[in-house]
């Protein structure tokens, strides 16, 4: 099956992004297809190697349009 994941910034430290690598680790494990959206990130473990990861470029001021446009974006690459 192929899965996204969409996290606007990715790294392997914090929460949020903790998580994610978990379920994304289980989730090769058990031969799921990973895409990763995200306008920022580090892949720091070498599992991670079998995520493919989509970088979604958008303007970094004013906020509100970093944040709709990466909304947009990841829409419009999903399909």
């Amino acid at each position: 099956m192929k899965i996204a994941l969409i996290q606007p910034e990715y790294s392997p430290f914090g929460g949020v992004e903790r998580q994610a690598a978990l379920i994304m680790k289980e989730l090769l494990l058990q031969g799921h297809e990973i895409h990763l959206f995200a306008r920022q990130w580090e892949l720091g473990e070498s599992w991670m190697d079998g995520v493919n990861v989509h970088e979604i470029k958008v303007p970094n001021k004013p906020s509100i349009l970093r944040i709709v446009a990466f909304a947009f974006l990841v829409k419009r690459r999903l399909k």
